[in-house]
């Protein structure tokens, strides 16, 4: 992610609404419908430090977290994302389709999202793992549903 500039993150983030959108299209729509598309920059911070600097010090999902990233796919960061996306749904849906107030439940997602209940990780982990079979990165880059230039990011997607 060290690069003279953002366009191979921005690119990982573009990610995000193509596989959410496939997966569960209302949820998809919602999301579109409040101007996300390829405004997920909430997800930053997630797929920059693999979720720990959203996780307020809860070293033990940290410390499991950091050991699937470490033993999968480079861009399982992305996918994960995508399962706590789909796993914050009802949560999402029972908002209206506003950017800030969609904007501010997503970032609080990795904290349970207002709920109360904390993500359900080795679930998500599961569901990540499972999203990653579906929609492989080279199959979404190529079905043209993201765009980007970034070699080195093709590379990453097309496998490990």
């Amino acid at each position: 992610y060290l690069r003279k500039t953002t366009d191979g993150l921005l690119a990982l983030l573009q990610l995000l609404a193509p596989i959410v959108t496939s997966e569960d299209p209302t949820l998809g729509r919602h999301m579109c419908q409040a101007g996300f598309g390829e405004r997920t920059l909430f997800a930053l911070p997630w797929i920059l430090t693999w979720f720990i600097h959203s996780l307020d010090r809860d070293l033990e999902t940290s410390y499991r977290l950091v050991d699937f990233f470490l033993s999968s796919h480079p861009l399982m960061s992305v996918y994960l994302s995508v399962a706590l996306l789909l796993w914050g749904r009802e949560a999402a849906l029972d908002r209206i389709a506003d950017f800030g107030e969609l904007h501010t439940l997503f970032t609080a997602l990795p904290r349970g999202g207002g709920s109360g209940a904390a993500p359900p990780w080795d679930s998500l982990i599961g569901m990540a793992v499972d999203l990653f079979q579906l929609y492989q990165p080279a199959r979404v880059f190529c079905a043209g549903k993201v765009s980007t230039g970034d070699k080195l990011l093709f590379m990453l997607s097309d496998g490990f």
